[in-house]
Order: structure tokens, then sequence, then C-alpha cells
């Protein structure tokens, strides 16, 4: 049947996720884990740096359940700049000369 999902029984194994909820398939069984998909928060949302200064930026997420898969990435590149397993994040930019001006953003993923 259906799981409800509640946020206290998020690891329950069910058929299926309510709306809302993600599942992640159990290797031991034909059941899935319906576990609240994490949301990505940057700090600072939006900074100016001065040419030649270094920029830290850092990610955490504001749901889920831990661990998560963090990977950061830049308007320039698909190009994954920097990954990392955990609960948060952190990149650190040398020294910034481009214009226009970069957009970085931190991605979060479960990890399953």
């Amino acid at each position: 049947g259906e799981c409800d999902c509640l946020m206290s029984h998020s690891s329950r194994q069910c058929d299926q996720c309510a709306e809302g909820y993600i599942g992640i398939p159990d290797s031991n069984r034909a059941d899935v884990q319906c576990r609240v998909p994490p949301v990505a928060s940057v700090i600072p949302s939006y900074i100016t740096a001065i040419a030649g200064s270094g920029v830290l930026l850092f990610c955490n997420t504001t749901n889920g359940t831990p661990p998560f898969i963090f990977r950061w990435m830049s308007n320039f590149s698909s190009e994954i700049l920097n990954e990392s397993i955990g609960t948060e994040t952190l990149l650190s930019i040398g020294a910034v000369y481009r214009s226009p001006p970069t957009v970085y953003r931190c991605e979060v993923t479960l990890n399953q």
C-alpha cells in the first residue's frame, strides 16, 4: 500500500511514496524507503567580490535525510567544481578575476 511518509516515519518501508517524497530502493527487499528530498541553501546567497580577492561559499540542506551528495558548479561550465558527501559543504574560490560575473550553484541529492 501507499506509505504516508510522515516526517517521523520517513524511513518506513512501503510499495510507493506519498506526494512530495522520493523512493530509495531497498537492496534487500522489493519495497522502497520514502524520504524527503533535500533542498540546497547557499550562504551567502549573493556576494560581490573585489577583483583579486577570494570567496568562501557554504551550502547545507533544509530537509531530507543525511548523508547527502553536494555538487558545486558554475554558469560557465557543466563541469563539477567540487563534490562531497556529508551534511554540509564549503566551496573556496581563489582570486576572483572573471567578468562577466560568475554564478555558482550547489546541488544536493540523497546519498543512496
